[in-house]
C-alpha cells in the first residue's frame, strides 16, 4: 500500500483506502465533553492524561501483517501494530481504552475518554462517605486535591500496569482547577468551557482574511462554519449566528463559484469578530432561584402574554406594528415571546422562565437555535438577545392552543383602541380645526 502524510501533525499514515472498501463500518461514539459537566463540581481538580503512540501497543495477527506494508529500495516492510489509515484502527483503539475506563469508573474515579485523550476528576466513595485521614485536612481545597492526587496515581498505575505510556508533554498531571481537553479549557471555578486562546486567536486570522474579500471559497465557509458551531460549548447562542453560513453552504455545494460576501452572510460572520473584545463564558448550571411561567400567543393583528404564577395571573397586550403585520405566523409567535419578556422585563429579570408557546415551530426551532426562513431567524436573535439583556434561562415548552390563557388577550379588540385613518383626520382637522388645528386629539 502507499505511503501519506497527514499534514497538520504531521503524520505518516497507510493510504489504506484501497483495502477499506472491504473493511465492515464500525460506528462508535466517542465520550462527549458535556459529560465533565456532570462530576467536575464547584473548585474541583481535574487532570487530563494523553496516550502516547497508543497504535503501537495493539498487534496485528502475523496473517493480517502483510496487508499493511509498503516496499522502499527493495525491501518489504509490514506493520506489526494497527496503522493510521485503516478504518477500524480508531474503532479497536477507542474499545480498548474504554476498559481501563470502565475499571477506573468502578474504583469511583469518574473517565471521560475520547480515543487517546482521558479526562478524570476526584476520587469518590460511597455516599460520600471520606475517610478520616481526608476529613483531617485543614479546608476542602485540600480535601479535593487529596482526592484528585489519589486519582490520578491510581490512573496513571493502571494505565502503566496495561501497557499505555503517558505523553507527558500534552498531559496535565498535576491537578488544577483549569485544565485544557478537547479543544476547550474546563474550568471548575466558573463552571464552565473556555475558548482556549490560541483557537481563538486563529479563527479571528481566518475570520478577517475571509471578511478582507468580496467573495469566499466553498472551504473557508466550511471551515469557518464548523469552528462557530464549535464554541457553541462556550460562547451562548453561538448556533443562531450560523444560520446565515448554512444556507450559504447549502447553495455553494451545487455551484463551482465563488460564494458572494454581502447582505446577511456578511453581517452574520462580521458578528464574531466581537470575540476580539469578549472575555465571558456559558455556565454548565443555572443559578436562578426565581421561577415564572409565562404563555405568549400570537393572532394577525395582536400579540398576548400571561405570566404566573400567583393568585392573579397579569396579563399584556397590544397590536401589531406595520412592519410586523405582514409576518408569517412562525415569526410572529416569537416576536409575541420577546415582546411579553420586555414587558414583564423588570418582574422576571435574573430568573428561571418557562415559556409555554402553542407553535410547534417556534419550539424547536429556538432548541436548534436555527431555521431556514430569514425573518424567523431575526425573531430568534432578538429574543436570544432579550434573555442576555434581562439575564433570564428560558425554557420554551409547548401547549395546545385551548390550553393556552395567552389566546385570549392576542384576539382582544376594543373600540378604546380606534382612531381615525390620517387622511380622515386631516378631513377633520381642515374642516372644523379652525386656522390652528386641534389642540387635543381624543380619538387616538
Amino acid at each position: 500500500m502507499p505511503l501519506t502524510v497527514e499534514p497538520t501533525k504531521p503524520r505518516l499514515c497507510n493510504d489504506n483506502r484501497f483495502f477499506n472498501l472491504w473493511i465492515q463500518d464500525r460506528p462508535f461514539s466517542l465520550d462527549s465533553v458535556r459529560q465533565l459537566s456532570k462530576y467536575v463540581l464547584p473548585n474541583f481538580f481535574q487532570t487530563v492524561c494523553d496516550d502516547k503512540s497508543g497504535y503501537d501497543h495493539i498487534q496485528l495477527s502475523v496473517d493480517s501483517r502483510t496487508f499493511f506494508g509498503f516496499e522502499w529500495g527493495g525491501w518489504f516492510f509490514v506493520s506489526c501494530c494497527i496503522p493510521f489509515g485503516w478504518k477500524s484502527s480508531a474503532y479497536i483503539y477507542h474499545s480498548t481504552g474504554l476498559l481501563a475506563s470502565h475499571y477506573l469508573r468502578s474504583l469511583g474515579i469518574p473517565s471521560s475518554l475520547s480515543i487517546d485523550e482521558r479526562h478524570s476528576g476526584q476520587l469518590s466513595f460511597p455516599n460520600g462517605c471520606l475517610p478520616v485521614s481526608y476529613q483531617n485536612l485543614p479546608s476542602q481545597d485540600s480535601i479535593n486535591l487529596a482526592l484528585a492526587n489519589t486519582a490520578i496515581f491510581l490512573t496513571c498505575f493502571i494505565l502503566s500496569s496495561l501497557g499505555y505510556f503517558i505523553g507527558l508533554e500534552k498531559s496535565t498531571l498535576v491537578p488544577c482547577k483549569q485544565v485544557s481537553y478537547l479543544g476547550f479549557i474546563s474550568d471548575s471555578e466558573k463552571q464552565a468551557f473556555i475558548l482556549l486562546p490560541h483557537k481563538k486567536e486563529k479563527f479571528l486570522i481566518l475570520l478577517k482574511r475571509a471578511l478582507s474579500s468580496g467573495t469566499i471559497d466553498l472551504v473557508t465557509l466550511q471551515r469557518l462554519g464548523g469552528k462557530c458551531i464549535s464554541m457553541a460549548l462556550a460562547v451562548p447562542g453561538a448556533r443562531l449566528y450560523t444560520n446565515e453560513i448554512k444556507l450559504a453552504l447549502s447553495r455553494a455545494v451545487r455551484s463551482s463559484r465563488p460564494i458572494k460576501l454581502s447582505g446577511p452572510l456578511r453581517q452574520e460572520l462580521e458578528h464574531w469578530l466581537f470575540l476580539e473584545t469578549w472575555n465571558g463564558f456559558l455556565p454548565w448550571r443555572s443559578e436562578r432561584h426565581f421561577h415564572f411561567r409565562l404563555f405568549s400567543d400570537s393572532s394577525s393583528f395582536d400579540w398576548g402574554g400571561v405570566l404566573g404564577p400567583g393568585a392573579i395571573n397579569v396579563s399584556t397586550c397590544d397590536y401589531w406594528d406595520l412592519s410586523v403585520i405582514g409576518s408569517d405566523i412562525a415569526t410572529k409567535e416569537t416576536l409575541a415571546l420577546n415582546n411579553a419578556l420586555q414587558s414583564f422585563g423588570n418582574t422576571v429579570r435574573n430568573s428561571w422562565v418557562d415559556a409555554f408557546v402553542d407553535s410547534q415551530v417556534l419550539l424547536h426551532s429556538w432548541n436548534r437555535r436555527g431555521s431556514r426562513s430569514h425573518s424567523l431567524v431575526t425573531a430568534l436573535k432578538c429574543l436570544f438577545e432579550t434573555t442576555l439583556n434581562l439575564n433570564i434561562d428560558l425554557r420554551v415548552h409547548y401547549i395546545p392552543s385551548p390550553e393556552n390563557p395567552a389566546d385570549s388577550p392576542s384576539r382582544r379588540l376594543s373600540f378604546q383602541d380606534s382612531k381615525l385613518s390620517p387622511a380622515m383626520w386631516a378631513l377633520v382637522q381642515n374642516l372644523y380645526g379652525g386656522p390652528g388645528g386641534h389642540s387635543i386629539d381624543l380619538m387616538a
